[in-house]
């Protein structure tokens, strides 16, 4: 009898001791019954008639390992930070680790910086780990943290351990190369922390067991601009994850045949630009192929019409997470518009990198530099987490190629550091230039949109807008580069006159008013308004005489100019049209001549102003006032005789006739005065809808009745 007891006895210390989860793998995954860990007795077969008990059973056991989950995760978080206290929001409602996040999980998210889950987080992940697996619509603007959202639910649901199954069990469809890389990038590092808490120790021998063990997540990236030879061995090498863009990935599958019936997670990553960019056939045909089982996921900071038409036949009952109600911009965000002339942008950005910005010269590191910082023995290769540029490192986003390749010669010219990325540069090159931009050995980054959506570049302050965006969306996803996850930015735009209408456009959609002068100190009103104002002509004048000298000691420099007027001249003409009463209201505006714009009896920029002292900042408001006062006396000047009449003596033939012509001009304007004032005003209203085009029409927005299909 005693002896039977303590054979009953071992065997649950065993079980116990197999129940354990330290080596981070899943309980879908492991050999071990864990039932009988739980009611102490091997589980007998199950019958037919006992479905509903089976069931508690299996709730029973999710949340036993739930709950053990969170106090392992709270003992894992106090051996990671050592010393150093728990913070509020690290434990606790809301929190990573009351998510019931494996422990490994919890310390590679530590050790990477992440430690409180934003808000698109903290809804989307316990609802992306429920049992059933349901699928998910999230909305959020961009730099939310909806990458991190969706990879901590997928490395949890793959265990963290490769499948010796053969096909892929993850699918992560994303609408540019350089987000596909950021995320696989972050995908590893989560994955990485798989094997900590094993219990190994230097000098174990390795037995068979380990073969049990398993592997960590093997990752697959299928994009353009890489070899189709080197993508069709990485899908035979069996990857558990596949991030992709559609049309590499159609091509792969039309090719080699591709069988995608084992993908159990879906997710389809800014949802809205793969429209954007023609990508919904690919996507509609990917989507035939992907089994009726699968867990799908569309994350998007828009939802145009057409997006949701696919969400509803490519999701089942959704759950939506919506986030873009509040805000369509981060509140940390400060912008500043300048208005420019055509002829002097260049000479403007210059001035903005050098007065405002504040960005040193130099130049880029040289590769061997560069290589022998990473040989380094005992340096560990630089994480995502610890890429961190510096507070005067800009972001320049330019129409098309051609302006990045002219704007990176000038500036590169002017004695900058500067790196370049644009949609037909080599990948291998774009990578280079990213990574040398990321480590801070240049200065500056001029690209095209194809950075607009997704790219996180850590701590970055600035970006310009050289050439305004065509649309207020367009727009946000540009100046979501900055002002991220709590930190503060600037976001500087040059508009020109023609570009003054998308200016409008834009001041529609946010809501906020449009300034020429601010009254009072402090950077608030640069958050709550749009702060219009040309450069001191002065400084611009000195800008475009050094560029000329630039110009005769850099030949390029007018040849690749040229070539991008001529891009340019092409580019005004693909892109969409804003608002008819946009156009109407730019008319009034430069009729007026007191909204900042350059050319008008407008002052300077008000953020000259800001950085100075109190009293150099009433000296330069003083000479700005005499300057304008100089201007509107100049423009004001009438003179009392034509060019005919000047010194013409007497009654000579050309003096009567100017003296005629006066006389009958001055009674037309007289009746044309009395006119006006005898008609009516006529008062337009015109609604936000008309008056707020977005691209052109390109894309039509959802209403909140079409939204509303998700929260049925």
């Amino acid at each position: 009898m005693a002896l039977s007891k303590r054979k009953r006895t071992h065997e649950k210390d065993e079980d116990d001791a197999a129940f354990s989860l330290d080596d981070g793998v899943s309980e879908s995954d492991s050999d071990v019954d864990i039932s009988s860990a739980l009611v102490g007795k091997k589980p007998r077969l199950q019958q037919s008639d006992h479905e509903e008990d089976d069931e508690e059973l299996q709730e029973i056991i999710r949340q036993s390992i739930s709950k053990r989950n969170k106090k392992g995760g709270t003992d894992m978080l106090k051996k990671t930070k050592g010393k150093t206290k728990i913070t509020k929001g690290e434990v606790g409602g809301g929190s990573f680790q009351n998510m019931g996040l494996y422990p490994w999980l919890l310390r590679s998210l530590t050790l990477q910086g992440f430690r409180i889950p934003t808000p698109i987080q903290r809804l989307s992940i316990p609802a992306l780990l429920t049992n059933p697996p349901r699928d998910l619509v999230g909305m959020a603007r961009t730099g939310s943290g909806k990458s991190l959202a969706y990879l901590i639910p997928l490395v949890q649901r793959l265990g963290g351990r490769h499948s010796s199954t053969f096909g892929a069990r993850a699918l992560i469809l994303l609408p540019t190369r350089e987000l596909a890389l950021q995320v696989l990038k972050v995908g590893k590092e989560l994955a990485r922390g798989w094997h900590a808490g094993d219990g190994d120790h230097a000098g174990d021998t390795k037995d068979a067991e380990d073969g049990k063990k398993g592997q960590s997540l093997r990752w697959g990236l299928v994009v353009g601009g890489e070899g189709l030879d080197e993508q069709f061995e990485m899908i035979t090498s069996n990857p558990d994850v596949i991030i992709a863009t559609p049309g590499r990935l159609l091509h792969l599958i039309v090719e080699m045949n591709l069988d995608l019936k084992s993908i159990q997670y879906v997710v389809f990553d800014e949802a809205d630009r793969l429209f954007e960019m023609g990508f919904e056939t690919a996507l509609n045909e990917i989507l035939h192929k992907l089994p009726a089982s699968r867990q799908t996921l569309l994350f998007s900071a828009t939802l145009p019409k057409s997006l949701v038409e696919f969400a509803k036949a490519g999701l089942q009952n959704p759950k939506l997470v919506r986030l873009d109600a509040e805000s369509k911009i981060s509140p940390d965000l400060k912008m500043g518009f300048f208005s420019v002339k055509p002829t002097e942008k260049d000479a403007c950005l210059l001035l903005l990198l050098r007065d405002v910005i504040g960005v040193p010269l130099g130049s880029s590191k040289p590769e061997d530099e560069e290589n022998s910082e990473d040989k380094g023995k005992g340096k560990a290769k630089l994480k995502y987490s610890e890429q961190v540029t510096a507070p005067h490192q800009t972001l320049v986003f330019a129409a098309t190629k051609h302006h990045v390749e002219y704007l990176t010669n000038l500036i590169t010219s002017a004695g900058y550091a500067v790196s370049h990325i644009y949609g037909s540069l080599d990948q291998t090159a774009r990578s280079q230039q990213m990574e040398q931009f990321r480590r801070g050995h240049t200065s500056v980054l001029v690209v095209t949109d194809v950075a607009a959506r997704g790219i996180d570049i850590p701590v970055l302050e600035n970006v310009v807008n050289y050439d305004f965006p065509q649309g207020a969306r367009v727009f946000v996803h540009r100046v979501g580069r900055t002002a991220r996850a709590g930190r503060q930015g600037w976001a500087w735009s040059f508009v020109t006159n023609t570009e003054l209408p998308y200016l409008l456009d834009l001041q529609l959609f946010l809501g906020r008013p449009i300034k020429s002068e601010v009254t009072h100190g402090g950077d608030r009103v640069y958050t709550e308004s749009l702060v219009l104002g040309p450069f001191d002509r002065d400084r611009v004048d000195g800008e475009v005489e050094y560029i000329r000298r630039l110009d005769e000691e850099n030949h390029n420099l007018p040849t690749l100019r040229e070539v991008m007027r001529k891009g340019h001249g092409m580019y005004e003409r693909s892109k969409g049209k804003a608002s008819q009463a946009s156009y109407k209201r730019t008319k009034e505006m430069i009729r007026e001549g007191k909204w900042g714009i350059v050319g008008t009896a407008s002052g300077v920029h008000p953020i000259f102003f800001r950085s100075k002292d109190a009293s150099s900042a009433a000296k330069m408001l003083e000479e700005e006032e005499r300057r304008k006062a100089l201007l509107q006396a100049v423009n004001s000047f009438r003179p009392s005789e034509t060019v005919l009449e000047i010194g013409a003596r007497g009654n000579t033939e050309t003096a009567t006739l100017m003296k005629q012509r006066r006389k009958a001009l001055g009674k037309a304007v007289e009746r044309a005065a009395h006119a006006s004032s005898s008609a009516k005003p006529i008062v337009e209203e015109v609604g936000e809808d008309e008056a707020q085009s977005e691209e052109g029409g390109k894309m039509e927005m959802a209403d909140e009745e079409t939204i509303a299909v998700f929260t049925s």
